[in-house]
């Protein structure tokens, strides 16, 4: 059973065939967790920390490969899967400055964290109904009225 196994072993490895190869920098250096993409099959798979990635049965002849990492520009292009054995392909990334949308953050203050018009600080039930959220928005406090 052992030789049968090896056998089968063997023979699946001869033939295995596939996308393999390195994601580096621009630099040279590996990349790692970048996503490598045959659009044709859907297969996909990320780079470890050496930047090696591997797509096992991928379909031979013509399919189209991505691969995006962040702050990375995409790369696309086509490669030629053999009818058996691995296309080796090795890929280099350019990296670019992330462009990020504006963020605007408005925050809301409660006035129980503060002292009250008479000096005493607002935290009882009952003094629930003189606490007001108050919206603070560039640095200007604007005063909401506590409904009673």
């Amino acid at each position: 059973m052992c030789a049968a196994l090896a056998l089968i072993t063997a023979s699946t490895t001869l033939h295995a065939q596939g996308v393999r190869g390195v994601v580096r920098g621009t630099d040279g250096r590996p990349l790692a967790g970048a996503e490598v993409r045959a659009d044709v099959t859907g297969a996909s798979a990320s780079t470890d920390s050496l930047g090696r990635y591997a797509l096992p049965r991928v379909q031979p002849g013509r399919t189209p490969l991505r691969v995006r990492l962040i702050t990375y520009s995409a790369v696309d292009t086509t490669i030629v899967v053999p009818p058996s054995g691995w296309a080796d392909v090795n890929v280099v990334m350019t990296r670019v400055a992330p462009m990020l949308a504006e963020v605007r953050a408005q925050g809301m203050q409660n006035s129980c964290d503060h002292p009250t018009e008479d000096g005493q600080q607002s935290y009882g039930q009952h003094e629930a109904t003189r606490c007001a959220t108050e919206p603070v928005s560039r640095g200007v406090r604007q005063r909401s009225t506590a409904v009673r």
